[in-house]
């Protein structure tokens, strides 16, 4: 009997217990915008059409109107973080 009384509580305790969730925030740095366009538009992944940085984060846009384009960007947050980023499409 005391047995049992025991297991219920576990069980019922178990309901008002919290845990991590893994992998949402472990790497949202990934996440991070770093094109102006990009950035401009709340940080959002559009797709334009003729956009050489589009290859970045959709790789389904890569087609031959991209070849031989140069991109360089350059974002400057406020909290002094900078991200620079090149993309040369051959």
């Amino acid at each position: 009997m005391n047995k049992s009384i025991y297991l219920f509580l576990l069980l019922l305790s178990s309901n008002f217990l919290q845990s991590q969730t893994g992998g949402e925030n472990t790497y949202s740095f990934l996440n991070t915008p770093t094109f102006a366009r990009q950035v401009a538009l709340g940080g959002k992944t559009l797709t334009f059409i003729d956009d050489v940085n589009q290859p970045s984060w959709n790789p389904a846009t890569i087609s031959n109107r991209l070849h031989k384009q140069l991109s360089v960007n350059y974002t400057s947050y406020l909290t002094g973080i900078n991200i620079g980023f090149c993309l040369l499409c051959l």
